[in-house]
Formats: C-alpha cells, structure tokens, sequence
C-alpha cells in the first residue's frame, strides 16, 4: 500500500481497506477491491475529496436502515457523489426487515396489534423499546443482534454479494461498504469476503476489534445519535467491538460457501468468482 493510500485510510472515519491481510495459503487478499467504513455523512469535505479522488471510489453498499437514510450530513453543506446514491449505490437495510421477521415469531395476534395501534397513534420510541425487549438485544447485546442478521437477513445478504459480484466484474472499484458506525453490519459483511478469501479466523477478529479504537476517537459517530437510540440500545452495540462477538459470527457462519450458496442462496459461480477477485 503506497503511503499516499495509507494517508487517506488514516483520514477517514473508522476507514480501512480489506486488502493486504494474509490468507492461509500464502497469498493475500487484495488491496483496493473492498473498503469499509463508517456513514460517508460524517466525513468532512476534505475526508469526502480522499475517498473520491485520492482512493476513486465507484461504488457504494449502504446498509443502513431507511430511518438511517434520513440523516443529514455531519458537516453542514457538504456535497458528494457518494452521498448523492444513483447507480453506483445500493441500498440494503440489513437489520430492518430481519427484526420484523423476529419480531413476527416473538410476539402473539394481541401484541402485534397493540405496537400496530402504538406506532401508528405517534409512539414510536415506545415501539423500538418493545423491540429491543422482544428480540432480546438487552440481554444478548451484540450477539443477538448479529445472530439476527445472519439467519433472518440472508435475502439482503445475497443481494449484498451480487452487487459486489457486479461491480467488481465491471472493474467498478474500489467498493465502499458502510452501514452508520460501520463496526456491526459493516463488520459481518466484511467477516464473509475475508473468509472466502481464506483468511483466518484470528486475523478476521482482530479486524473487527480495530472499529471500537476508532470510533473512540471519532465519537461524535455515536455521539450525535439521537438521545432515545444511545439511552436505549446497550452500550455495547453502540461502542464496543469484542473478540468474542466476531468469533460468535464465526461460529453461526460456520462453512463459509454452505452458508453463502445453500443458506443465502448465491450460486457458487457468484461465491468462486468474489473469492478470486479478493485474493491478490
């Protein structure tokens, strides 16, 4: 990685490239294909020139939900192309209609009716409370919440990798993922290209474990989330990013190609051909 490269990703927010980690035949995964990161919304104006100019980012993978997307930028009056979606966007809510797949299975006719009626009289963070309680996230905190993702988002995965299959076999990289901290959703998505890369596992997990460092030290991410969102989702889903809540996402994923082709439904031409395209 050249240092003008290195420069940019020490820029940016909660920003790194999946490439140059080592695979477990030798080779590594290759720089500039994949990056991740946080919301592109919080960069500043000149974090926003770095990704489109210095790193020329083409394509972006949001996985914010559509409540997310309403968010203004950080930085009042900063324009970018890579806020402004089209094409070279897409949009994956990967959490949203997972926990009403959940939400359906925990609670009886008399509940769902009673958050129906709450949501709509204007009650809304009376709703996301209840959420929170019915799927479990107080309790289970970060493993629940990406035990959710994994089983009850597989048809936005699949989408997810076939945006990336079409992007990279466009030669429309580097392909920015970001979901709002990008440390949870942002981090499974980045846990299965770097296992079909053929990275391992230990090296996967200290990955992950970077996005709590650096959101501490740009913690107006979290920090301008609403009042309601930061005194009601547990801390550890907002700040932390522990070793034994990837390797719990390693352990659900388990094989990474059963997962991908037979549990998300990706066919293993997909799978083989973004495993190649990882590999350097």
């Amino acid at each position: 990685m050249n240092q003008t490269m290195q420069r940019s990703l020490e820029e940016g927010v909660n920003l790194r490239d999946l490439g140059g980690m080592p695979c477990t035949d030798g080779s590594t995964t290759r720089p500039g294909v994949v990056l991740r990161s946080c919301a592109p919304l919080y960069y500043s104006k000149e974090g926003l020139a770095y990704l489109e100019e210095t790193l020329n980012v083409q394509a972006v993978v949001d996985l914010r939900s559509a409540g997310e997307l309403k968010k203004g930028p950080y930085y009042p009056g900063t324009t970018s192309r890579l806020l402004a979606g089209g094409d070279a966007h897409a949009h994956m809510d990967l959490t949203g209609p997972a926990t009403l797949k959940v939400l359906r299975r925990n609670t009886n006719c008399l509940e769902k009716l009673y958050l129906a009626a709450m949501y709509l009289a204007g009650y809304k963070e009376h709703v996301v409370e209840k959420a929170i309680h019915k799927l479990g996230l107080k309790e289970g905190g970060l493993k629940t919440l990406y035990s959710t993702i994994l089983v009850d988002a597989t048809a936005e995965i699949r989408s997810v990798m076939h945006f990336i299959h079409d992007k990279i076999a466009a030669k429309e990289v580097p392909i920015i993922i970001h979901c709002t901290a990008g440390k949870d959703r942002t981090g499974i998505i980045a846990c299965l290209l770097l296992l079909l890369a053929g990275v391992p596992h230990d090296v996967i997990i200290s990955d992950y474990a970077k996005s709590e460092s650096n959101l501490r030290a740009h913690s107006y991410v979290i920090e301008t989330q609403s009042q309601f969102i930061r005194d009601t989702m547990p801390h550890d889903i907002l700040w932390l990013s522990p070793p034994e809540a990837m390797q719990h996402v390693l352990d659900v994923i388990g094989d990474v190609d059963t997962y991908l082709v037979h549990r998300c439904g990706i066919h293993h031409e997909v799978v083989a051909f973004i495993r190649q395209s990882m590999r350097h």
